[in-house]
């Protein structure tokens, strides 16, 4: 199939028509990325002004190609190319802006990352250099990520009979990390801000994501498309069983079972998810597919953010895979 034919609104369309099936890929891929994001760095604020910065160092790199068509961009070379790019200035009030975050809460937790050795601040100018502790540790934590991305792209390249071979996808990200990485990171930030402005909080954001996903993999075997999700919540009732407890929610997520409770009570108070009074469990409301800002922030805005990312991908893998032969 040709390039041309990766268009983002036809990966849209594939998502809706599919819905329940690729939403238990897709949560299943956040679930794992963010809850591991948050144990590497105790919180997921931290962890997302991490993305940022990560983000906009991939960018930098990727300007060596405006030069050098060759550049080695590849994960084997990714500490060495950010060794030699100089990090551009950004401000609080930037990242703020960039994550969503109170300004006040953004400059503390630069601060964090600063007295964690994984930013440094100097002369005013903050940048991303880790310290040997975690460059050591990134590389396997990097390939994990990569690998479940991976599994992602496989899904979605089947909405186009491509049949990609994972250890392939997982083998041409790796080469062109710089490259994937950056559109990556930016699809994620973006996510991420989006959830944070909405939620002013994370944790609540990636504790939901657990409650969905025990519904998720109910409903794949159904496969229905978004329409029948959201115009017919009432059939989520049936799977009312499909829940999960505090304590599997705090293991999952690295987040305090106390912190879990209380978040969780924050989210029955809305309505979005309910609590068995027997079992003490809690799943997923017909008022979760009813609330219009979910599904406006579903159907407009994340449906359309990770289209592109993936129309991107896929018209990457397949060129690249096109050279092979």
């Amino acid at each position: 199939m040709n390039n041309t034919s990766f268009e983002p609104k036809t990966i849209e369309e594939s998502f809706k028509k599919n819905f329940a099936e690729y939403i238990d890929v897709f949560l299943n891929f956040q679930s794992t990325f963010l809850s591991n994001l948050n144990t590497r760095y105790k919180n997921l604020d931290n962890a997302h002004l991490v993305l940022l910065f990560g983000r906009r160092a991939h960018e930098t790199i990727l300007r060596k190609r405006k030069f050098d068509l060759d550049h080695d961009i590849s994960l084997d070379n990714f500490w060495k190319n950010l060794e030699s790019i100089s990090q551009e200035k950004i401000s609080i009030i930037q990242i703020a802006d960039s994550t969503g975050l109170p300004k006040e809460t953004a400059r503390r937790k630069v601060l964090e990352l600063v007295k964690n050795k994984i930013l440094s601040k100097k002369n005013k100018i903050i940048t991303w250099s880790p310290n040997d502790e975690y460059i050591k540790t990134y590389r396997g934590i990097v390939e994990k990520q990569i690998h479940d991305l991976s599994i992602v792209l496989k899904y979605v390249g089947n909405f186009f009979n491509l049949n990609f071979e994972l250890e392939n996808i997982k083998k041409i990200i790796s080469k062109n990390f710089s490259f994937f990485w950056f559109h990556f990171l930016e699809t994620e930030n973006q996510y991420l801000t989006l959830w944070t402005k909405h939620f002013k909080d994370i944790e609540v954001f990636l504790i939901g994501v657990n409650i969905a996903l025990m519904l998720s993999q109910k409903t794949k075997l159904e496969n229905k498309s978004f329409d029948d999700m959201y115009n017919n919540p009432e059939n989520t009732l049936k799977h009312k069983d499909n829940d999960i407890s505090a304590t599997s929610i705090s293991e999952i997520t690295n987040i305090p079972r106390a912190t879990v409770i209380r978040k969780l009570n924050h989210l029955v108070k809305l309505k979005l998810f309910k609590q068995n009074k027997i079992t003490k469990r809690y799943y997923v409301t017909p008022e979760f597919f009813l609330s219009s800002e979910i599904r406006n922030n579903t159907e407009k805005k994340v449906f359309a953010l990770f289209s592109n990312f993936y129309s991107i991908c896929l018209r990457a893998l397949n060129s690249e895979i096109k050279k092979q032969f």
